[in-house]
């Protein structure tokens, strides 16, 4: 059983931004052969094609659009995980957020869990309140950080 590897996802991403394996393969610096036999494992691990060869270089397949969105984001993950700054180095201390009830319900809880994770000695306080509360709890420094519907 093949793994899906970060070289694979790399050099996948590189050809479905070029549009060109050749010209892929000169941007990263290695061969063309190299590029086309990790896409083809690619391809064989997924069990479906991810770009349609044309006599003018490739395109990508609906699966491999679909495809494309999670290898960015895995690939930015793992630069994420390898940039992390030494633990001494992370930021502490407490951040107030005041949020209307739409963006808590709605749009925040997805950025609060990603900001924890990021930042693990940060605490967050989050306040529940009306617009009018929000840019005067602003104003006075009681919140840090204003989040609402505009």
């Amino acid at each position: 059983m093949s793994l899906l590897s970060l070289r694979q996802l790399k050099y996948f991403t590189a050809v479905a931004e070029i549009g060109r394996i050749s010209h892929a393969a000169q941007e990263l610096n290695i061969s063309q052969s190299a590029v086309t036999t990790a896409i083809r494992e690619l391809e064989e691990l997924l069990g479906q094609p991810l770009f349609e060869r044309q006599t003018r270089g490739v395109e990508l397949t609906r699966a491999g659009r679909r495809f494309l969105s999670h290898a960015y984001a895995v690939l930015a993950a793992a630069d994420e995980a390898l940039n992390m700054p030494p633990d001494e180095q992370q930021t502490d201390g407490i951040l107030t957020i005041a949020a209307s009830y739409t963006v808590l319900g709605y749009f925040l809880p997805h950025h609060l869990q990603r900001f924890s994770q990021l930042h693990p000695k940060v605490e967050v306080r989050v306040h529940e309140v009306t617009r009018n509360a929000i840019e005067e709890g602003l104003l006075t420094q009681r919140y840090d950080l204003g989040v609402l519907l505009t």
